[in-house]
């Protein structure tokens, strides 16, 4: 059961990871003297490592101890994230966004296997239970944009 619920943890955590440069287009655009385009790039960058990684994540998942795996990928995007919030250099972001898509693959697979593996008799249920809840970090992230930017205001 902790092993699910921690992997649902870092699938939400991804999440708000995956869609908060939306929110903050403006600011990353300003801090880092982006284009649109740039901006479309550093967008994309996060999709161009997360679609590959999920062949080599699921490969790590059946080579090697599960907890290990997980906590890699835990570290990585942590530490990905916290590289990026210091850094002032666009190529610099432009890797962090392609790191943060490689580190995210971890949240999802770790996540069905987890499922699979203490849970199989509900797989559906857990599932569909779990990416509900992932779903529900677009609204945290709305809320949290809302909060630092009335932060910001006052």
């Amino acid at each position: 059961m902790f092993q699910w619920i921690i992997c649902t943890l870092f699938y939400f955590y991804q999440y708000i990871i995956r869609i908060i440069p939306n929110a903050y287009m403006d600011n990353i655009m300003e801090n880092f003297s982006m284009k649109l385009d740039d901006f479309g790039l550093f967008s994309a960058l996060y999709y161009f490592a997360y679609a590959p990684m999920h062949i080599v994540v699921g490969y790590l998942l059946d080579k090697f101890d599960f907890r290990k795996v997980l906590t890699s990928g835990l570290l990585g995007l942590s530490l990905t994230l916290y590289v990026f919030s210091l850094t002032q250099n666009i190529y610099v972001a432009y890797l962090c966004r392609f790191l943060m898509g490689l580190f995210s693959v971890f949240a999802v697979l770790c996540l069905f296997k987890a499922i699979k593996t203490h849970f199989s008799h509900k797989f559906s249920f857990l599932l569909g239970l779990s990416v509900s809840i992932g779903l529900c970090a677009p609204i945290f992230a709305g809320y949290l944009f809302n909060a630092i930017t009335f932060i910001e205001e006052t």
